[in-house]
Protein backbone atom coordinates (compact mmCIF):
# COMPACT_ATOMS: atom_id res chain seq x y z
CA UNK A 1 0.00 0.00 0.00
CA UNK A 2 1.62 3.53 -0.93
CA UNK A 3 -0.17 6.63 0.70
CA UNK A 4 0.65 10.18 0.73
CA UNK A 5 -1.18 10.19 4.40
CA UNK A 6 0.06 8.41 7.30
CA UNK A 7 -1.38 5.33 7.96
CA UNK A 8 -2.27 4.92 11.60
CA UNK A 9 -0.23 1.72 13.51
CA UNK A 10 -4.23 0.44 13.61
CA UNK A 11 -4.22 0.34 9.86
CA UNK A 12 -0.79 -1.30 9.43
CA UNK A 13 -1.97 -3.99 11.99
CA UNK A 14 -5.62 -4.78 9.91
CA UNK A 15 -3.17 -4.49 6.31
CA UNK A 16 -0.71 -7.37 8.08
CA UNK A 17 -3.56 -9.36 9.88
CA UNK A 18 -5.34 -9.24 5.99
CA UNK A 19 -2.29 -11.24 4.63
CA UNK A 20 -1.24 -13.56 7.31
CA UNK A 21 -2.53 -16.72 5.38
CA UNK A 22 -1.38 -15.21 1.63
CA UNK A 23 1.40 -17.04 -0.35
CA UNK A 24 4.35 -15.24 -0.87
CA UNK A 25 4.77 -13.74 -4.29
CA UNK A 26 8.18 -15.79 -4.65
CA UNK A 27 9.32 -18.55 -2.92
CA UNK A 28 13.41 -19.37 -1.89
CA UNK A 29 14.91 -21.56 -4.04
CA UNK A 30 18.47 -22.51 -4.32
CA UNK A 31 18.97 -20.51 -7.43
CA UNK A 32 16.56 -17.44 -8.33
CA UNK A 33 13.85 -17.89 -11.39
CA UNK A 34 14.32 -15.96 -14.51
CA UNK A 35 14.40 -12.19 -13.65
CA UNK A 36 15.37 -12.06 -10.07
CA UNK A 37 18.67 -11.97 -8.35
CA UNK A 38 19.38 -13.23 -5.03
CA UNK A 39 20.80 -11.19 -2.40
CA UNK A 40 22.88 -12.03 0.62
CA UNK A 41 24.43 -9.57 2.85
CA UNK A 42 27.73 -10.77 5.41
CA UNK A 43 29.56 -8.90 7.82
CA UNK A 44 32.12 -9.76 10.11
CA UNK A 45 31.22 -8.68 13.36
CA UNK A 46 34.29 -7.85 15.53
CA UNK A 47 36.32 -10.26 17.16
CA UNK A 48 34.62 -10.87 20.44
CA UNK A 49 31.90 -13.60 20.95
CA UNK A 50 29.92 -10.31 22.81
CA UNK A 51 30.56 -8.25 19.30
CA UNK A 52 28.29 -11.50 17.92
CA UNK A 53 26.36 -11.66 20.42
CA UNK A 54 25.24 -7.78 20.40
CA UNK A 55 24.39 -7.88 16.77
CA UNK A 56 21.95 -11.21 16.99
CA UNK A 57 20.23 -9.61 19.62
CA UNK A 58 20.01 -6.61 17.18
CA UNK A 59 18.87 -8.92 14.16
CA UNK A 60 16.08 -10.48 16.28
CA UNK A 61 14.77 -7.24 17.08
CA UNK A 62 14.57 -5.98 13.79
CA UNK A 63 17.26 -3.40 15.38
CA UNK A 64 18.84 -2.72 10.92
CA UNK A 65 14.89 -1.98 9.58
CA UNK A 66 13.88 0.31 12.71
CA UNK A 67 17.90 2.26 12.11
CA UNK A 68 17.16 3.03 8.75
CA UNK A 69 13.95 4.37 9.88
CA UNK A 70 11.67 1.40 9.17
CA UNK A 71 8.65 0.54 11.09
CA UNK A 72 8.42 -3.14 12.32
CA UNK A 73 4.78 -4.66 12.58
CA UNK A 74 3.89 -6.05 15.14
CA UNK A 75 6.11 -3.84 17.80
CA UNK A 76 7.27 -6.51 19.34
CA UNK A 77 7.55 -8.96 16.04
CA UNK A 78 9.34 -12.07 17.02
CA UNK A 79 12.19 -13.67 14.46
CA UNK A 80 10.45 -16.69 13.62
CA UNK A 81 9.96 -18.70 10.62
CA UNK A 82 6.52 -18.91 9.35
CA UNK A 83 5.52 -15.61 11.20
CA UNK A 84 4.20 -12.37 9.18
CA UNK A 85 5.47 -9.20 9.66
CA UNK A 86 4.66 -5.59 8.21
CA UNK A 87 6.55 -2.63 7.59
CA UNK A 88 5.80 1.31 7.38
CA UNK A 89 7.93 3.82 5.95
CA UNK A 90 8.52 6.95 4.09
CA UNK A 91 10.06 6.78 0.92
CA UNK A 92 9.87 10.19 -1.69
CA UNK A 93 7.48 11.93 0.33
CA UNK A 94 4.90 8.85 0.57
CA UNK A 95 3.99 6.28 2.75
CA UNK A 96 5.01 2.74 2.12
CA UNK A 97 3.26 -0.29 4.20
CA UNK A 98 4.45 -3.67 3.25
CA UNK A 99 4.31 -7.52 4.57
CA UNK A 100 6.38 -9.91 4.69
CA UNK A 101 6.64 -13.65 5.59
CA UNK A 102 9.86 -15.02 7.80
CA UNK A 103 10.38 -18.32 5.70
CA UNK A 104 13.52 -19.55 7.63
CA UNK A 105 16.40 -18.03 10.15
CA UNK A 106 19.76 -19.03 10.37
CA UNK A 107 20.62 -19.65 13.86
CA UNK A 108 23.98 -20.93 14.52
CA UNK A 109 27.30 -20.20 16.61
CA UNK A 110 29.06 -18.46 13.99
CA UNK A 111 25.95 -17.39 11.71
CA UNK A 112 22.88 -15.52 12.17
CA UNK A 113 20.77 -14.35 9.63
CA UNK A 114 16.89 -15.26 7.81
CA UNK A 115 15.22 -14.88 4.74
CA UNK A 116 11.86 -13.77 4.46
CA UNK A 117 9.53 -13.41 1.16
CA UNK A 118 7.25 -10.46 0.17
CA UNK A 119 3.29 -10.96 0.18
CA UNK A 120 0.86 -9.46 -2.01
CA UNK A 121 0.92 -5.79 -2.47
CA UNK A 122 4.53 -5.38 -1.49
CA UNK A 123 6.08 -2.73 -3.82
CA UNK A 124 9.14 -5.65 -4.57
CA UNK A 125 8.41 -9.04 -5.23
CA UNK A 126 10.42 -11.89 -3.94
Amino acid sequence: MITPLRPSSHEVESYVAARTDADPTARPTPVPPGGFRAERFTKMIGTDPADFRIASEGLEVWAAHRGSGVEVFPAGAKLLAGSTVGIRTRQLGLWVVAACRVESVVDEPNRRGFVYSTLPDHPECG
